[in-house]
């Protein structure tokens, strides 16, 4: 493994491991309505986000049998001179029994995250959260390379089985 390998595995598991515990931490305040109020109103949720968030999307439905919820997308940044992005999507589920919200899954979106990726620009096709189908996400990626770096234009489709596909746009 080079070292630009070992970087990126080490940052890789760094952010996987920040956006578990910023989960936990999250899931902790949830003991009741209120709490959650609370703990919105006086700003501990947002106080307990990793710095390394860049942005964050949510929209979209998803549906699996009798289990539901949205689409979350999270990039986080990396580097200080050279900034590079990890994109990744969640999939929310909303228990309504429990009355709960939890992860059901996180997605890296591989194509999209690394030392040599940038995302410029990045939208959610159809935010509906009314109607159970796919998620598509656009946007632009810079790819850093030797002499020029170049933007490529994408189009990620997410299915509720936490399968995705990426495509030019």
């Amino acid at each position: 493994m080079n070292h630009a390998s070992a970087a990126a595995a080490f940052v890789l598991a760094i952010l996987a491991s920040d956006l578990a515990i910023a989960d936990r931490q999250t899931h902790a305040v949830r003991g009741s309505n209120l709490a959650v109020g609370r703990s919105i109103e006086n700003g501990d949720l947002v106080r307990g986000l990793d710095v390394h968030i860049d942005s964050v999307l949510t929209g979209g439905r998803w549906c699996d049998g009798d289990r539901s919820g949205y689409f979350r997308i999270v990039v986080c940044e990396g580097g200080f001179e050279e900034v590079y992005h990890w994109t990744f999507i969640q999939l929310i589920e909303i228990d309504d029994e429990n009355h709960d919200i939890k992860v059901k899954d996180t997605i890296n979106i591989r194509e999209l995250s690394g030392l040599d990726k940038f995302i410029v620009d990045l939208a959610i096709d159809k935010p509906d959260r009314l109607t159970c189908e796919d998620l598509s996400v656009i946007g632009v990626v810079r790819v850093r390379q030797p002499g020029e770096d170049r933007e490529d234009s994408f189009r990620v489709h997410v299915s509720s089985d936490s399968r995705y596909r990426i495509e030019p746009r």
